[in-house]
């Protein structure tokens, strides 16, 4: 990413593997730029589905965290 940070095809798949890896909450930030870079990929719906499904769950967590902190 480094080298050639506009070559999209990295920031999907960093993102794909951070899923697999079980980090969700760390694949928004390479989904993001993926569509910042690459707004008219053909699946760039279900993209910004999973991301707002990761915030939603970022945010669940959170408010657990807080609550547990009570």
């Amino acid at each position: 990413v480094e080298l050639d940070p506009k070559r999209t095809s990295l920031y999907f798949n960093l993102g794909d593997m951070m899923v697999k890896l079980g980090r969700p909450l760390e694949s928004i930030a390479y989904y993001e730029q993926f569509l910042h870079l690459f707004p008219s990929y053909k699946e760039a719906k279900q993209i910004r589905d999973k991301i707002a499904e990761y915030k939603k769950l970022a945010a669940q967590e959170q408010a657990a965290l807080e609550k547990s902190a009570q």
